[in-house]
């Protein structure tokens, strides 16, 4: 067994239709204020969020290698550059040459 680390990071647009009272001489910032106010109060008191997912770009996953992991912040010690994540045992940077090891 081993430890790996991975980033999920996934882009979702949501939208979700609230009604609001406003001043007839609010500005359009003040009612897109009292509109987001709204709906967030709802989805956080009532616990009934009523949002809709309508777009999402899919997730992206990226799975850091044990070798990457090694290295302090991830970087190649002799010259900074920041290692692939799918570099492996005896892999050379890509700037300098050095040589990555799972154990450095």
């Amino acid at each position: 067994m081993r430890k790996v680390k991975g980033t999920v990071t996934e882009t979702l647009i949501v939208q979700k239709e609230v009604e609001v009272e406003v001043p007839d001489n609010a500005s359009g910032e003040d009612i897109a204020a009292a509109i987001r106010s709204k709906a967030y109060e709802k989805n956080i008191l009532q616990g009934d969020h009523g949002w809709e997912g309508i777009e999402s770009n899919g997730m992206d996953i990226s799975v850091e290698s044990p070798v990457k992991a090694a290295y302090p912040d991830g970087r190649c010690p002799d010259c900074g550059l920041l290692i692939d994540d799918d570099v492996e045992d005896g892999d050379e940077c890509s700037n300098c040459g050095h040589v990555f090891y799972k154990e450095n």
